[in-house]
């Protein structure tokens, strides 16, 4: 089978982009033909290696020229975009037919649905379905700009989602949120290279975060969550591996806290070494999709701990069981169980056999066999 994924770029460290080359790499070993397809890369390296069979292709669009411009600039910008993107498509397929177009980003949907005669089309939703408007406000608080994104969403679901072959959203959480508005939903999650052999010692002093330092993410709520931790347990570290737009602020709020067990380190795609280094895996996020990291934390037996954010803990998440969700935003209780962890090692150590056992309904060879099989059923179709 031939199948296209469409990303705006993969020389990031986040979670789409770890994603599509976990799908790619499993794809290809299994014998399909796999080929991505990026339009801002510009000629940048992929962070996540990828083996030679997987075709890598770029449209050289460039979306990310209009960041930063006026909302009226954005508008006309984006329209000029869509259109370039829909020619270099249309050449690209003259050339190179597929069975499946699948895009990770909504701006990409119209342009693939003038090709749902002839292929398989798929809307891979990352976020949830309110994900976007908080991350708008986050930005910017300004009512027309607000109006102009909440009309393209409402256009989108009306006009665009529900013509999809497949709108596939990562919780069934998420799933719920969106009702009767797209009727193609399914729920598919993410899915995770999963290896019994592969198991933490949870010995080491060390909690870890993996993501990007941005607002999203609440690494602000960690570093004061780590406060309460650090007065009681100072000889235990926090490691936070990312980079982002809030790295200064970040520092900052360290060294005013007088905080020397927090650490921050770059990017790395060698995450399973440095999950496995640690005991306990926490995450401060005010909103998600289906967080990559808490499922390759539970794949190597780390105990979680997390806020209840839309969405993806409450999927992944035994409460009590392999971790704990703390209600959103109470940092006097996250801080509590993430010291209850670390005082009794025997209870870390068996939410993190939990965690490892609750990990395997998330491997590839679950997952992914059900994409292939949703994929050949709306081939025959």
């Amino acid at each position: 089978m031939k199948i296209l994924y469409i990303i705006d770029g993969m020389f990031n460290s986040a979670g789409r982009e770890r994603v599509v080359a976990n799908k790619a790499l499993y794809l290809s070993q299994m014998g399909h033909e796999i080929t991505i397809l990026t339009t801002n890369q510009r000629n940048r390296a992929y962070f996540y290696e990828l083996p030679k069979s997987v075709k890598t292709v770029d449209l050289g669009i460039n979306y990310d020229d209009y960041v930063g411009k006026n909302i009226v600039s954005k508008t006309v910008a984006y329209f000029h975009k869509n259109r370039l993107f829909s020619r270099r498509l249309q050449a690209f397929l003259n050339d190179f037919r597929q069975d499946v177009i699948v895009t990770l980003m909504d701006r990409y949907i119209p342009a693939i649905l003038r090709h749902r005669k002839y292929c398989v089309t798929v809307y891979e939703h990352h976020f949830n379905k309110f994900a976007m408007y908080e991350l708008r406000e986050s930005r910017t608080r300004k009512f027309f700009q607000q109006l102009v994104y909440r009309a393209k969403d409402w256009y989108y679901i009306r006009f665009y989602y529900r013509r999809l072959d497949v709108f596939a959203v990562l919780t069934e959480e998420d799933k719920a949120y969106w009702g009767h508005e797209a009727r193609n939903i399914i729920c598919m999650p993410n899915s995770i290279l999963y290896r019994p052999d592969e198991v933490a010692e949870l010995d080491n002093k060390i909690v870890i975060s993996i993501g990007r330092l941005t607002y999203q993410k609440g690494y602000d709520r960690l570093i004061q969550v780590w406060k309460t931790v650090a007065d009681k347990f100072p000889d235990w570290q926090l490691h936070i591996y990312g980079t982002g737009e809030e790295l200064g602020a970040l520092q900052d709020q360290i060294a005013a806290l007088e905080l020397k067990s927090v650490h921050i380190f770059p990017p790395t795609s060698e995450i399973n070494n440095k999950l496995k280094e640690a005991s306990l895996y926490v995450m401060t996020s005010r909103f998600e999709g289906l967080p990559m990291v808490l499922l390759e934390s539970m794949a190597v037996g780390l105990p979680l701990v997390s806020f209840d954010c839309k969405c993806g803990p409450k999927d992944v998440i035994i409460d009590g069981t392999n971790g704990y969700i703390i209600p959103d935003g109470n940092l006097e209780l996250m801080a509590e169980r993430i010291c209850t962890l670390l005082t009794n090692p025997d209870k870390r150590k068996d939410m993190g056999h939990q965690a490892k056992l609750e990990a395997k309904n998330f491997s590839h060879e679950k997952i992914m066999k059900d994409w292939i099989s949703l994929f050949n059923q709306l081939k025959k179709k």
